[in-house]
């Protein structure tokens, strides 16, 4: 008994040791009365997407798809190399950073020269916007980023899967 009355820090090791059993036993009581419910069956659909999301970009890795998108005077014009033939639109989504409302969905059109696409699209507001490049059927998809201060973009494959597959 005179150790503890002569050592007050061990009277502090018993007091936080005394403490921590307390705070246990309490997260126990607490998970054992209102544990989480199980998450709904119709979560899954989201792993499916994100599933389907990474099929496109190995695609387009797979394909070596590259892109140089120029947004200025109106204009949306896209450069696009190693493109399987097509005469479709391409779809051109620009995704504003800070503002959902000021998301655009632009359509590019086949233009003279071959592997050239454009569309007319308004000069963008101030912010960073995410740059997502696909084709109509939504087989592939190219994506970069932007910021107010730029008028070209260079869009490249990339392949979330790792190294070949």
């Amino acid at each position: 008994m005179k150790a503890f009355q002569k050592n007050p820090v061990l009277w502090l090791i018993w007091a936080i040791l005394a403490f921590a059993v307390l705070a246990g036993c309490s997260v126990v009581a607490i998970a054992m009365q209102g544990a989480d419910r199980a998450l709904p069956g119709i979560y899954h659909w989201e792993g499916a997407s994100l599933d389907a999301d990474f099929e496109r970009a190995k695609l387009a890795s797979r394909l070596g798809l590259e892109a140089d998108l120029v947004v200025e005077n109106g204009q949306c014009t896209l450069a696009i190399r190693r493109l399987p033939a097509s005469g479709d639109n391409l779809q051109l989504l620009l995704i504003s950073g800070s503002d959902a409302r000021l998301d655009r969905a632009i359509a590019l059109a086949p233009a003279a020269r071959p592997g050239v696409y454009a569309g007319s699209c308004e000069p963008l507001q101030r912010g960073r916007w995410r740059v997502s490049l696909q084709d109509n059927d939504h087989t592939w998809h190219l994506r970069g980023q932007l910021d107010d201060t730029q008028t070209r973009v260079s869009l490249g494959a990339r392949n979330p899967g790792g190294q070949g597959t």
